[in-house]
């Protein structure tokens, strides 16, 4: 009598925990299959798409302005170390901003480590060979290694692709100086005063 009670509970307790884990497999499916319908019903939905894809640019440029902001301020406290991953970080995140890899050449010349900044000139010329600010830069690197005819030559490159940049006529008119051609130097200057000028009158006009 007491073996035949044993079985039965035993019989019992077996097919309850046999219901149990029915269930439990049931639930997860179910719940697998919920989650594969909304991933469906998200990639079927355009709209969502749209919006989802939206918000991913925004906040993608929440973070590029924030990132600019601790560039700027790390600048301001001469940290130049730290601003150059945030440059290289930047260069990443704009590739078409070659503004952020003409910096980052700035700060690695500060940091004299000349050999980066001569590579990473040399990759920019060859990317944008016509663009003033490159050009600019790779001057000034040739100024810093004492190169002053190699310096002229860029900054010469550099008022012809933009004659309107104020920075690459006196950048040019100082080489011109150390190398005590006076007379192309002074042309040089009056090109920049005039630049100058031009900007203060706007500007006046602007207030006005």
């Amino acid at each position: 009598m007491m073996l035949r009670s044993n079985r039965l509970i035993s019989n019992i307790l077996r097919s309850v925990k046999l219901k149990t884990l029915a269930c439990v497999s049931l639930s997860v499916v179910t719940l697998s299959g919920l989650f594969v319908s909304a991933n469906s019903f998200a990639e079927a939905d355009p709209d969502l798409q749209r919006v989802t894809s939206e918000q991913h640019e925004i906040e993608k440029e929440e973070k590029i302005i924030e990132l600019k902001k601790q560039t700027k301020k790390l600048m301001r406290e001469k940290k130049f170390g730290k601003a150059s991953q945030n440059y290289q970080q930047l260069s990443l995140d704009e590739p078409d901003n070659m503004k952020h890899q003409v910096n980052l050449v700035r700060n690695l010349m500060v940091l004299n480590r000349k050999s980066k900044a001569r590579q990473s000139i040399k990759k920019m010329l060859a990317s944008e060979p016509e663009n003033s600010g490159v050009l600019m830069v790779a001057a000034e690197l040739a100024m810093l290694e004492g190169k002053s005819e190699l310096a002229l030559d860029y900054y010469s490159q550099a008022t012809q692709a933009d004659p309107k940049e104020k920075s690459a006529w006196i950048g040019k008119a100082n080489v011109l100086y150390q190398m005590q051609k006076v007379e192309l130097a002074d042309q040089a200057m009056t090109e920049f005063e005039k630049l100058d000028q031009m900007d203060s009158l706007a500007q006046r006009d602007n207030k006005d």
